[in-house]
């Protein structure tokens, strides 16, 4: 239950979501041209994180706050350290956990390939691979001030199950929001501060992968 809180709850906008416009064939706007080719320039982030889970049936939402580390050679580094320690890093090839009580779970892409399917699509958004979010997602854009969204909305019917839609914002290059409506009811509302960017991790960083 904790791994799938951490990874998967892995909200709110200044547009509505209808007043995005769908990026397909001819009507992709030059602005979301640029803004994925900026965020996919992205090497390494770290940014601490704050996440709101509402669920339906409770009437307070679930918080839990953490960090992120995120390499695009490596993949992501998930630590949540209250209201529990746990501790997750996502990669090209598995999904690693830790919980609070130090047990260690592994799952591989050929054992889970739907569960690792959601982590290639969460290691798409930190590097900006709109093509491979395209595979997956319809996709919407809007622009308000200096503020952008994206929206995601499911293609499959594997998707359609868990995920109704996405919706991210930021500034510039920068995600710091991250939205999920799920498809029971429950949204999951995740912010991002405190994000910086190198073309390298520190050693000290790159350690944290190795769980």
């Amino acid at each position: 239950m904790k791994l799938m809180l951490i990874v998967f709850l892995i909200p709110f906008s200044l547009l509505a979501f209808e007043d995005l416009k769908l990026q397909s064939g001819k009507n992709i706007e030059p602005e979301f041209k640029a803004l994925s080719q900026n965020l996919s320039t992205t090497k390494t982030l770290k940014a601490n994180f704050s996440q709101a889970k509402k669920i339906k049936v409770l009437k307070r939402p679930l918080l839990s706050s953490g960090e992120l580390i995120f390499d695009r050679s490596i993949g992501v580094f998930w630590k949540l350290t209250k209201p529990f320690e746990s501790t997750v890093v996502i990669d090209k090839n598995k999904l690693t956990s830790i919980d609070d009580d130090g047990k260690k779970i592994t799952i591989k892409a050929e054992d889970k390939p739907m569960l690792y399917g959601f982590t290639k699509i969460f290691l798409s958004i930190f590097s900006g691979n709109t093509e491979e979010l395209k595979k997956h997602f319809k996709i919407y854009y809007g622009l308000k001030n200096s503020e952008w969204e994206i929206g995601l909305i499911p293609k499959s019917s594997e998707l359609k199950k868990v995920l109704s839609k996405i919706l991210l914002s930021g500034k510039k290059n920068t995600v710091e929001k991250i939205i999920l409506w799920e498809s029971n009811g429950d949204i999951t509302d995740i912010n991002f501060s405190n994000t910086k960017k190198a073309s390298k991790l520190s050693e000290a960083d790159e350690k944290k992968f190795e769980l």
